[in-house]
C-alpha cells in the first residue's frame, strides 16, 4: 500500500493514518533514510504489516499493526513478522532505528522480527506489545537475531 524506495531526502513522515485491506504488505521502506511512521493503523494484510530494509534514521512509534495472514504459497524463506525490521536475508544493514510503543496483534508467525540491540540500550526498541500471534507450530512475540551492522 505505501512504499518508500530510495527516499533519502530531508525526511518523510506518515502520521495518524489508517491503511487497510490489501493483498500485499501495508508498508515497506527500503534503501531510505529519515522515515518516521507514527500513530498509524495497518489492518488486514498478507505476510507482513510493516517492513523496513536497508534503512537509516527510521522511526516507528505508536502504531498498531493488526490481522496479517500467511500466503497460501510463499517463496519468502525468511522470518515473517507483522513488524519486520531489517530482517530480509540480502545485504541489509540498518542504523538509527527507533521502534517504540507499537502493537502487533492477530498475526501469523511473529509480532516483531528485528536485529538485537546492545545490552542496556533501550533507545532502539521499547514498550512494544505483541499478542494473539499464531502460526505453523505456534507463533512468537518476537524473533531477535544478531545485528549485521554490529560485528560480533
Amino acid at each position: 500500500a505505501v512504499r518508500f524506495e530510495g527516499a533519502t531526502g530531508i525526511g518523510s513522515h506518515i502520521a495518524n493514518c489508517s491503511i487497510h485491506n490489501g493483498w500485499g504488505w501495508a508498508f515497506h521502506a527500503t534503501a531510505s533514510s529519515n522515515i518516521k511512521v507514527e500513530g498509524t493503523i495497518m489492518f488486514k494484510f498478507i505476510a507482513f504489516g510493516a517492513v523496513a530494509t536497508s534503512v537509516s534514521n527510521f522511526t516507528m512509534d505508536g502504531n498498531i499493526v493488526a490481522h496479517t495472514t500467511e500466503r497460501d504459497i510463499d517463496s519468502q524463506n525468511f522470518a515473517r513478522g507483522m513488524i519486520a525490521i531489517c530482517s530480509r536475508p540480502e545485504e541489509n544493514k540498518c542504523s538509527g532505528l527507533k521502534i517504540t510503543n507499537n502493537i502487533a496483534a492477530g498475526g501469523a508467525y511473529a509480532g516483531f522480527v528485528m536485529p538485537a540491540s546492545n545490552c542496556g540500550d533501550d533507545s532502539k526498541y521499547r514498550d512494544n506489545v505483541a499478542h494473539s500471534i499464531d502460526g505453523y507450530k505456534g507463533g512468537v512475540g518476537a524473533v531477535i537475531f544478531p545485528d549485521p551492522s554490529e560485528p560480533a
